[in-house]
């Protein structure tokens, strides 16, 4: 529990992973910003979650796809999915920058 609030695991595993404040603070715009993708803010951070799991080649592969597939009306579930994808890869960008910095 960190202020009040229970702690995701896959934030739990960034924090423990990584120390930086600009990590951190990029995670807790992303688990409680205003970007929310959909009306229940529990379901989307769930759904961030298990995206954070996934390598970030598959990320960028999947959002690549989706966004060539989609070239007129794009429906709102995969403007939702499009949405917590890019979330997802700039959080995994920011770690990534983060640890070359530090090497």
């Amino acid at each position: 529990m960190v202020d009040g609030a229970e702690v995701s695991p896959a934030q739990r595993i960034y924090e423990s992973s990584f120390r930086g404040a600009s990590v951190e603070r990029t995670l807790k715009e992303i688990e409680v910003g205003t970007s929310t993708t959909t009306f229940n803010p529990d379901r989307d951070r769930e759904r961030k979650g298990k995206l954070n799991m996934r390598k970030l080649k598959t990320l960028t592969d999947e959002y690549e796809f989706l966004s060539n597939k989609f070239k007129g009306s794009i429906p709102r579930c995969v403007r939702n999915r499009l949405s917590r994808l890019e979330d997802v890869i700039n959080v995994k960008t920011a770690i990534y920058e983060e640890a070359l910095k530090n090497d």
